[in-house]
């Protein structure tokens, strides 16, 4: 390379021509990255900080929905190939001896200290870096930007434990087409699913240690207040969870009719309730002890039943002590109607005895089985429907099922029956919404629910 050539004096190509933010004329930037890319690949960088200076001067406002739509996918794409870019930098760090010489003895020191990283970031980078040594495919769509950059990252930091990199290998090409096709929240939930099936040995040690852990602590501070902690097992905090989000409810419902009393009669302002969201939670903590040192002596109060979600197959093989195939991670059912994740084993043996409803469902996602709890408490029609979902059926919408509606997907009217695999839950809002813009739901064989605008089109 010639090091007296300027690298930020671009060589000038004709074509087509544009003015930048400043009003000088940037010629065509394309064939400009392409000249400097055979010529100074250093001096890329100026047309990625000239591209950047037009994105900033974008008129944003100006765009129609469907241009904002394509600009924001475009640059949420962007952000995933800038990630594997980064990631191949630091693999090029990492092959030239991360500069030894200047007492950098790892590549992740290098990095962290000469761009300013913080340590929770820096670990991104070189897991990546690793991930691509062991999953081209993923490597590649890393790079096409076609899966999410926090899939990316998520996928990283499994392959960074050397207990799973069989599985993660045989493996690879499902989860890679779950991060396309599932938002985060459902990716992750399959990956914990998937990295408990490959890691059992490491997934029961984890759970030990969780339960040797746990405690409470009720602790007062020097302004006389108090400071309550806590750590719990899955199914311990899970059914403390349960119970607590009773109680909260109960608190809201007690400020929305406060506020509706102060309103008198006029539509009350639900932005200016008499308690925020935390001293709710603080209150219902405080009902939740105040309920049981109110108990008769002798007498313990009622506990509400724990819904536990099982597929029958993993149930199957829990029981009789049979490990499951971390190839079949997507079948796997184990968590709470809230979405709560919980250990297969410890749930599996808590529900033939403890107050923990087991509920079963079959290879179509249908409940077959409500195991020896059968007392179902507003009716066995809508409890089926919301046990198999932990939120509103709606895209993006993370209203928990115990909140929602069961609305029928083939609606009454057109002969939709009322059975478990006909019923989705749905928010208020939303269910007002489905039926005012008649849109229509449809559920795949995975279970999955799937909501259409009227001319057919999937809401995404």
């Amino acid at each position: 390379m010639d090091s007296s050539r300027n690298p930020v004096t671009p060589p000038r190509h004709e074509g087509v021509h544009g003015v930048g933010p400043g009003g000088e004329d940037d010629g065509d930037l394309g064939a400009i990255a392409i000249g400097w890319l055979t010529s100074d690949p250093v001096a890329l960088g100026e047309v990625a900080d000239r591209l950047m200076d037009r994105v900033v001067e974008c008129p944003l406002d100006r765009m129609s929905d469907d241009q904002l739509r394509s600009v924001a996918a475009r640059w949420e794409t962007a952000a995933t190939r800038v990630q594997a870019v980064r990631a191949d930098l630091a693999a090029e760090i990492d092959r030239r001896g991360h500069d030894r010489e200047s007492g950098f003895f790892s590549t992740r020191a290098v990095i962290e200290h000469r761009h300013r990283l913080s340590r929770a970031s820096s670990p991104e980078r070189t897991q990546t870096m690793r991930m691509f040594e062991l999953l081209p495919a993923w490597t590649a769509a890393a790079r096409d930007g076609t899966v999410g950059a926090d899939q990316v990252a998520l996928i990283a930091r499994v392959a960074a434990s050397p207990r799973i990199t069989d599985a993660l290998i045989d493996g690879a090409a499902d989860l890679l087409d779950d991060a396309r096709r599932l938002s985060f929240r459902r990716f992750e939930e399959r990956v914990r699913t998937f990295v408990k099936l490959a890691d059992r040995d490491g997934t029961r040690s984890v759970d030990e240690r969780s339960c040797d852990r746990r405690h409470v602590t009720l602790r007062q501070l020097r302004d006389g207040s108090w400071r309550l902690t806590g750590r719990f097992p899955a199914l311990m905090g899970a059914q403390i969870n349960d119970t607590f989000a009773h109680f909260v409810d109960a608190e809201f419902h007690t400020d929305i009719a406060d506020a509706r009393a102060r309103a008198d009669g006029a539509e009350p302002d639900w932005g200016d309730l008499a308690r925020t969201e935390p001293q709710r939670r603080a209150a219902a903590c405080h009902a939740i002890c105040r309920s049981a040192a109110s108990a008769p002596h002798g007498r313990s109060t009622p506990l509400p039943t724990l819904n536990v979600l099982f597929d029958a197959q993993s149930l199957r093989s829990v029981l009789d002590d049979e490990p499951i195939d971390p190839a079949h991670y997507r079948q796997v059912i184990c968590r709470t109607q809230r979405g709560d994740d919980v250990a297969l084993d410890e749930a599996a043996a808590t529900t033939l005895w403890a107050h923990v409803r087991r509920v079963v469902t079959d290879g179509a996602g249908t409940i077959i089985d409500l195991g020896r709890r059968r007392r179902l408490f507003r009716g066995s029609s809508r409890d089926a429907a919301l046990l198999l979902h932990d939120t509103c059926a709606w895209p993006g919408c993370t209203v928990h099922s115990v909140d929602c509606e069961a609305d029928h997907a083939r609606t009454w009217h057109t002969h939709g029956t009322t059975d478990p695999d006909n019923g989705l839950p749905l928010c208020k809002r939303h269910n007002l919404h489905k039926h005012t813009g008649r849109f229509t739901a449809h559920r795949d064989a995975t279970g999955d629910w799937t909501i259409h605008h009227p001319d057919g089109t999937p809401v995404d």
